[in-house]
């Protein structure tokens, strides 16, 4: 929702048009570094931690999107949400080795999560043009992606905890 919408969440708070543009294009250069970050993360720490703090990490800044009226506080937004955005993804292959195995068909695995992100992506893009048709702003845009990136962390959070490598219990 978010990423198809900002750039129209702030011209609709009075930001330029080109302004508004570096505001996704900010998301998407923090997005880029955090990956490199994230990945080296999800291997210490484990894709539930990672994934954890990637789901918080989108969904509370998009309460600063509920009053920005300025564009710093637009980039300030883009600098938080990019760099979880771009560590949401990493922890997953992880994720799917620990629940499957290492023998398990990962690939094909993962390509079903992707399946089931890519589709929530284009849902959230849509819904939240719906919600602005409705409502006339981006209100309930905004508290439907807050509800369901928090809706995401218990989800997280149920996940097995990360075993380091070598790990073999007693």
């Amino acid at each position: 929702m978010i990423l198809a919408h900002v750039v129209s969440m702030a011209t609709f708070k009075g930001i330029p048009g080109v302004q508004a543009a570096s505001v996704l294009a900010t998301i998407a250069g923090t997005s880029v570094l955090s990956r490199f970050v994230f990945s080296i993360l999800a291997e210490k720490l484990g894709g539930r931690t990672v994934l954890t703090i990637s789901l918080l990490g989108q969904a509370l800044p998009v309460i600063i999107l509920f009053f920005a009226t300025e564009a710093w506080v637009f980039y300030l937004f883009a600098v938080m949400f990019g760099l979880c955005y771009g560590g949401e993804m990493v922890g997953f292959p992880i994720i799917n080795k620990q629940l499957f195995g290492a023998d398990a068909p990962l690939s094909s695995i993962y390509s079903f999560v992707m399946l089931g992100a890519s589709t929530g992506m284009a849902l959230g893009g849509w819904l939240g043009g719906a919600l602005f048709d409705v409502f006339g702003n981006y209100n309930a845009s905004l508290f439907a992606s807050l509800a369901i990136g928090l809706l995401g962390v218990p989800l997280a959070l149920a996940l097995p905890r990360h075993k380091p490598a070598g790990f073999k219990p007693a």
